[in-house]
C-alpha cells in the first residue's frame, strides 16, 4: 500500500488555496475554501459555518478528477482552538484522533 498510494503521501503540504469566501445569512458565518492538488489534481471544498451560540459545522468535499488514482488512504483535519477555552463539545469518537 505504501507504494501503490505514494502519490497521496504529501498531497496536504502541496494543496494550494484557490478560492476563499465569506457571507453572514441569519446570524451564522459561513466560510467556503477550496484547495487544489495540482499533482493528483483533486480539490477540496471546505464549508464551515458558525452559528450564534458559537457551534462549528464542517462539511468537506474531495472531488477527484483521475479515477485512475489509488484509493486516499486516510484523510484529516486538524483544528486547533485556544487552550483557554473552558466548553468544547465533541460528537466524534475519541477523546483522541479517530478516523
Amino acid at each position: 500500500m505504501p507504494t501503490r498510494t505514494q502519490v497521496w503521501k504529501s498531497a496536504g503540504d502541496r494543496m494550494k488555496l484557490v478560492a476563499l469566501t465569506s457571507e453572514q445569512n441569519n446570524g451564522q458565518i459561513i466560510i467556503k475554501s477550496a484547495h487544489s492538488d495540482s499533482v493528483s489534481k483533486t480539490v477540496i471544498e471546505t464549508e464551515y459555518t458558525v452559528d450564534i451560540d458559537g457551534a462549528i459545522k464542517i462539511k468537506r468535499q474531495i472531488d477527484i478528477s483521475d479515477n485512475n488514482l489509488p484509493e486516499i488512504p486516510r484523510i484529516g483535519i486538524k483544528f486547533t482552538l485556544p487552550g483557554d477555552f473552558n466548553y468544547v463539545s465533541w460528537f466524534g469518537r475519541g477523546p483522541h484522533e479517530s478516523y
